[in-house]
């Protein structure tokens, strides 16, 4: 609306420039015929005449150009009523022209004060005028006969123009005064609004400042809390940091006994393939046995009692082998001990890694999972041990297997040489030897799952490695992680020390505040009062 208001008065302002232009205009061309018109008769244009005329023409033109309207109309109807006047008097002889000119320039400014809006200009422009036209007719009227009666109605023009003037700047004056009487009395009512509007405020103040400074010492405390809550916190991750050590000790720990047993099933996974080639060797031995048999049955018969030293050593064989495929079981046993372990550890792990990540007020959960890993190591410990004894066992075995299995070819050796003389009992060694070789045969079958089982449990233990060198690279995400952490409650503490004294001095501006809200309402109400009296 504000905006709206000043376009209109703007536009108002501009309309009212054009019309003064106009008029300006229309007075300059009008003393430009005039002064033409003088210059035409020598009789009365004089030379001051002239140059009062021309001068009065061009300062008119000078300042219409520069938008000055009030000087320019009233050196124009100066110069107008001057040539009016002489041309009236002197060249027709027609002092009554200077009356008509008179008239015409009333209803002239009448109009202008209609359409510019600007009655004071044009009543002053208007009484100028009157009183120019007057002085004229007192200089004239000593040489001019009846003249008085033009004086006498110009100055009567001159003094109804001069009430009007006055009545018109009373009534201006007059309403300016009541206007400003109504401001007035709306500023004492806003300044009354406004004295209440304070009052409440500086109540409202005092309310809020005793709710900040109750809030600013409950800001202390919590300070305290915070600080305490930091040390405490400070402590928990400096046992989660010594935690965390300990954890990859025992990890390292752990991966060492981890590849002790790997290099352990290595080796005997080793000695098992040298056995499958024995066992091989043994069945091909079992072959030539039999060949040797069949082509020499004749000297059988002298080497029963060879052949049943041989067939007790057979025994032997059998039951060592028995040995074998039990400790073969203890083993698949420790395995999936091993496995057991090896899942557990895992599990405890990420249990360790999610409990890291929490972190939360200490480490408690973390504490147990480390010790349970510990104990779990522990256990591992003790089964590589059985694995270890397990597996001297079986090479053990498997040695006196081997030589049996030799003491048997021996005696075979000397079947051969006394197998002429032993026919009858050709068919039970041949029966027994083929009993052998198919006995070789699932030994080296068996010996092919030992040694598949054993490449198993070194993948086991490969993976299980590989999951304690994650775990160990989480830890060390998780101690870089606990630095970190440890130096922003570091910069935490340090800025609640800064909150502390922060909070101090918040405190004391309240105090000031206060004091000043309360010294502002002490003057509030005398300032009421001294308007009551």
């Amino acid at each position: 609306m504000d905006i709206i208001k000043e376009q209109e008065k703007n536009f108002h302002l501009k309309i009212q420039e054009k019309i003064l232009k106009i008029f300006n205009i229309s007075f300059i061309l009008i003393l430009l015929f005039l002064l033409t018109v003088l210059l035409k008769d020598n009789r009365i244009m004089e030379f001051q005449i002239a140059i009062s005329l021309i001068t009065m023409l061009t300062v008119s033109s000078i300042f219409l150009y520069t938008n000055r309207f009030e000087i320019a109309s009233y050196i124009s109807i100066t110069g107008m009523t001057l040539a009016i006047t002489l041309i009236a008097v002197f060249k027709y002889d027609k002092p009554m022209m200077v009356y008509e000119f008179s008239t015409f320039m009333s209803v002239t400014i009448l109009l202008s004060t209609i359409l510019a809006q600007r009655r004071s200009f044009c009543i002053i422009t208007g009484i100028y005028t009157q009183l120019f036209i007057l002085f004229f007719g007192f200089v004239l009227q000593q040489r001019i006969p009846g003249l008085h009666i033009l004086t006498d109605t110009t100055a009567s023009l001159t003094s109804i123009m001069l009430i009007t003037l006055l009545s018109d700047q009373t009534f201006l004056l007059t309403g300016q005064i009541v206007s400003r009487a109504r401001e007035e009395e709306k500023r004492n009512e806003a300044q009354n609004k406004n004295l209440q509007k304070i009052i409440t405020l500086s109540l409202e103040s005092q309310e809020t400042s005793k709710q900040l400074e109750q809030q600013t010492t409950t800001g202390d405390e919590i300070t305290l809390s915070l600080q305490e809550y930091i040390q405490q916190f400070s402590e928990n991750m400096h046992n989660l940091d010594l935690a965390l050590k300990d954890f990859v000790v025992r990890n390292d720990s752990i991966t060492n006994a981890a590849g002790n047993i790997m290099n352990v099933f290595t080796k005997h996974r080793q000695g098992m393939e040298e056995y499958k080639i024995k066992v091989e060797n043994i069945s091909e031995t079992s072959q030539e046995i039999d060949f040797i048999t069949q082509t020499n049955r004749s000297q059988m018969s002298n080497l029963i009692e060879v052949t049943q030293q041989g067939e007790e050593r057979m025994h032997h064989s059998i039951s060592a082998v028995e040995k074998v495929a039990e400790n073969s079981k203890n083993m698949l046993d420790i395995i999936s001990l091993i496995m057991e372990v090896a899942e557990r550890t895992n599990v405890l792990a990420l249990n360790a890694a999610v409990e890291a990540s929490r972190a939360g007020k200490a480490g408690g959960g973390f504490a147990i999972v480390a010790k349970e890993i510990k104990n779990l190591s522990t256990e591992t410990t003790q089964n590589a041990d059985i694995i270890n004894r397990t597996l001297r066992t079986n090479i053990k075995s498997i040695e006196e297997a081997v030589e049996i299995i030799r003491h048997t070819g021996r005696s075979f050796v000397s079947i051969n040489t006394n197998i002429s003389d032993f026919s009858t009992a050709i068919d039970d060694i041949v029966q027994r030897v083929n009993a052998l070789t198919e006995q070789n045969i699932q030994m080296s079958v068996d010996t092919k799952d030992i040694i598949v089982l054993v490449d198993e449990v070194q993948q086991i233990l490969e993976k299980m490695l590989i999951s304690i060198e994650q775990s160990n690279n989480k830890v060390q995400d998780l101690q870089h992680t606990a630095g970190n952490l440890n130096s922003d409650v570091k910069e935490l503490h340090n800025r609640s020390h800064s909150i502390r004294n922060t909070n101090r001095k918040i405190q004391e501006i309240y105090r000031e505040y206060s004091y000043s809200i309360q010294r502002v309402s002490e003057i509030i109400k005398e300032l009421e009062i001294e308007k009551k009296s």
